[in-house]
């Protein structure tokens, strides 16, 4: 990705969630303009509203032969998804009065942005958990939150299912990230934290905090005695 982009693109909230599927081995993903993610990036940042064509729904005609389309997609932009290199958009539908999503490759965003509006919760308040039920019906059972001393473009491609990676403020130079996953287990969980291989603060939920600090110890009483500490 061009630099002027990946610094933008660094900007946005992007939820990564991972799946498996069946017969995709090898098949090219959709190609999504990087300038379109932008645009949506920002309308939801700013909570615009944005219209858009959408193939296969949008853009079909009505009725055969009769030239006509439906009239554009009106929608309150809530976050961009990224799943196994597929680019979706979770909105709230004003015409349908429902939460949908749409595939990004799919969309051609008409010009200009509508007014702004009233945050909403995503049902369940997860992000990620929406996503994932959506596309396969399996969230995992528990979830907690840290913040990681990295970048969100580098971690947000690692996060896996049901992940959520949301860009921070540096501090005194460092890189920050919040980052919100999910597991089977407290001490699963904990241990998914760690494998990015970077300092990082545990958030919540308490469960969270006390897996953590028993999976310290863990690691802790493993080592040989004539190892030491730094």
């Amino acid at each position: 990705m061009p630099a002027r982009l990946r610094a933008r693109l660094d900007a946005l909230e992007v939820t990564t969630v991972r799946r498996r599927r069946a017969g995709a081995a090898g098949a090219a993903e959709p190609v999504v303009d990087p300038d379109l993610l932008l645009s949506l990036g920002s309308a939801c940042q700013a909570r615009e509203v944005v219209r858009f064509d959408y193939e296969g729904g949008t853009m079909a005609a009505i009725g055969e032969g009769a030239g006509a389309f439906r009239p554009p997609r009106r929608v309150e932009p809530h976050h961009l998804v990224t799943s196994d290199g597929r680019w979706y958009l979770v909105a709230f539908d004003l015409d349908r009065d429902d939460w949908r999503m749409f595939r990004v490759d799919r969309m051609r965003l008409r010009t200009g942005t509508g007014p702004r509006f009233t945050f909403r919760e995503v049902p369940g308040g997860s992000v990620a958990d929406f996503v994932s039920s959506r596309i396969s019906g399996s969230p995992s059972p528990i979830h907690g939150e840290a913040v990681l001393h990295a970048r969100a473009t580098d971690v947000a491609p690692w996060v896996g299912g049901q992940g959520l990676c949301e860009p921070l403020p540096d501090v005194d130079g460092v890189p920050r990230c919040r980052v919100g996953l999910g597991s089977w287990s407290w001490g699963g969980l904990a241990a998914r934290f760690g494998a990015f291989d970077v300092p990082f603060e545990v958030e919540g939920p308490p469960e969270l905090v006390a897996a953590t600090r028993e999976l310290a110890g863990r690691y802790r009483a493993a080592l040989p005695d004539d190892v030491p500490s730094q």
